[in-house]
Formats: C-alpha cells, structure tokens, sequence
C-alpha cells in the first residue's frame, strides 16, 4: 500500500500549492500549519515558506523574533542569531532580500554605514551557504548620505549570478567592479550618473530606475537588447531638463513612466496640476499622442508607451480641461470650507464645556 508521505518532494509540492483555499484561512498559514504535521511535511512545506527569506540587519519598526528586540539598532547577537536561522533554511532559500536601514541616531558602537563592510566577513560566512539562489535584493533608506557597497558583498553576488539584483537603498559603489553575467532583471534606486555606470556594464532586459527626491536628474540612455523599463520620478522638487525622456531608439521596448508631483498642503494640488500636466510633452521626445497617460491619483502621472500594433484611442489625461479643472477647485473649496465648520463646531463645543464647568464651580 502506498501511502502520502511516500510520493516525492516534487509531487507533495505540487498537491499543496493545487489545494483549495479555505475563505477563512490564508493558504501562507495553511502551509505553516502542515509543516508541524511531521518532519516530512515540515521538510516538504520549507520549500514553500522559505523560498522567499527577508534578513533583517535593522529595520524601523517590529521586534527580532529570536531576542524581542527592536529592530531600530544595530546587535550583534540578535543579528547573529538572525543569521543563523537563515543559515538552517539555506537550502529552501530561492529569493533572497537583505534589509538595513541605517539608524537616525546611531550608538557609539554602531556603524553610520549600511551594510557595514566590517560586518560583511560574518555575513558572507552565511550567504555561501545558499545555493540556487534567482533573486537578491538589497534594501534600505532611500535618503540621506549613500553608504559604500562592499566589494566582497559584489563579488558574492558575481557568484551567485541571480536572475533579478535589486539595490534599493542610497549607496555608493567601488570602482573595478567585475561583471555579473545572466542578470536579467535590475532594480536600482537613486538613479544618477555613478549608479548609471552599474546600469550600463549589467545591461538587463528588465530595467526599474527610481530617481533621487531632489537635486538635477541624470537623463537615461536606454540600451540595445532592453525589453521593458520601468521609472519614477519626482518632478515638482527636481531639476529636469527639456525632452528628458527618450526611447526613440528602443521602439519594441515596453516603457512606463510614474511622475509624482507630491505637495505639501492639498490645495496646492489643482495649481501644481494644472502647471505640469501642460509641461508633461516638453519632457518627452516622443509625441504623447502614442501614449497612454493617466492621472494615476491626484499627486501623479502614469505613462505607458502604446505597442505599434495598438488598436484604440488612448488615454490623454493630460491635456487641458478646464471643466474638470474648475469642478476640482470648487472640490477642493468645499473640502476646506468643511474642515474650517468642523473646527470652528469643534472650537464651540470646548468653549461651552468650559463655560459649564466654570458654572458648575460657581
């Protein structure tokens, strides 16, 4: 008689991933449940829960499972036992991402850096123990000063030859950096010309920029043998240059475009809308008219280049509409004359709490 537990770990994988979904119960804690069935479930189910490992070094919020601290600081023996749990899963482990936001206020004793190079002996003791690894992404804060990429960390990863790399945090890289070869998607944050010079030796088809918040954009070349690229971009606190945007020579290409234009105060939002939507086409080379633009909510703008074979009318949100304009002045008016009736109700009601508890004190 044959039972379960005797079919191969390919088949058990392929019977709990194929298994109905309970309404009440996601199918994640279904899966965490079955592997304390028995060691070989537990076995099975590790391929499942641990395919996907996020290692926290230092992180804004939550606890450390293993010590109960906070994640804010940097500790050693938290980490160190963070580590060493990933090392037990290492060989269920496919996508890796590796976060550390560097603290605001750091310790005597903790490093100002990300990804500290000191520590990057101890932490490559843990990640030559993963094999088979198709994603590695490394995470943190976006702003403030950039922190240096550890050679020794970029030379793991050349070995390692992920199909998608992710670097989505302020960092600064070493010179002579040896290429990763197979790269097929990148993710890189805070875009400029030293970050452009990583961009250009990988070469991915897949490409995700994400500019910096502020100061003047590096404009971005698109590559021979690029298939899809994805950028976001802040134009309200940026400095950008006329026809900016241009992928003339990568007509095959899939391209989006997020501009966001995010305010301080709300009511400036119809006048800041109305100024950039107009300035939209001077960024682009290419006619807008072969693209579909969205005001994706009311503080951005989605743009999506039209395959040539497109058969339709595209969406061009962008183009002057004084109705909508007027109708969203008049929103926003009627918002702030709200707001100013519940303060001043707000303002009232103290007012007469305060007069009947002095008249209840006589």
């Amino acid at each position: 008689m044959a039972y379960l537990l005797d079919l191969s770990t390919e088949v058990l994988l392929h019977i709990i991933a194929n298994t109905e979904e309970d309404k009440y119960e996601s199918r994640k804690r279904l899966i965490s449940r079955l592997s304390l069935v028995c060691k070989r479930f537990n076995t099975v189910c590790g391929h499942l829960i641990f395919r996907s490992y996020k290692l926290i070094l230092r992180s804004y919020s939550g606890r450390c499972l293993f010590s109960g601290e906070s994640l804010d600081h940097w500790k050693s023996d938290a980490i160190r036992a963070r580590l060493c749990h990933l090392k037990s899963k290492a060989a269920f482990v496919r996508k890796l991402r590796i976060v550390d936001y560097k603290a605001h206020f750091p310790r005597d004793d903790e490093s100002e850096e990300a990804l500290p190079v000191e520590f990057a002996p101890e932490l490559l003791e843990t990640l030559t123990t993963l094999h088979g690894l198709v994603s590695v992404i490394f995470e943190g804060g976006e702003g403030g000063e950039p922190s240096p990429f550890p050679a020794a960390l970029w030379d793991w990863v050349a070995s390692v030859k992920p199909n998608e790399l992710g670097f989505k945090l302020a960092l600064t890289f070493p010179d002579n950096l040896q290429p990763i070869s197979g790269i097929e998607e990148l993710h890189m944050y805070g875009f400029d010309e030293e970050k452009n010079r990583i961009v250009t030796m990988l070469q991915p088809p897949i490409l995700h920029l994400v500019y910096p918040w502020s100061g003047k954009l590096y404009k971005f070349a698109p590559y021979e043998g690029i298939r899809s690229v994805d950028i976001k971009a802040d134009i309200l606190r940026t400095e950008v240059d006329p026809q900016f945007f241009d992928f003339t020579q990568t007509p095959e290409a899939e391209v989006k475009v997020r501009l966001s234009f995010n305010v301080e105060y709300k009511f400036h939002i119809p006048g800041v809308w109305k100024e950039y939507s107009r300035k939209l086409p001077s960024l682009f080379v290419e006619d807008l008219a072969l693209w579909n633009v969205r005001r994706s909510d009311e503080c951005s703008i989605a743009l999506e280049r039209l395959p040539p074979d497109f058969e339709g009318t595209p969406a061009q949100e962008h183009i002057p509409d004084e109705e909508k304009q007027r109708e969203e002045v008049e929103s926003m008016r009627r918002h702030y004359r709200f707001k100013a009736w519940q303060e001043e109700e707000r303002m009232r009601m103290q007012s007469a709490s305060f007069a009947q508890i002095k008249k209840s004190l006589g």
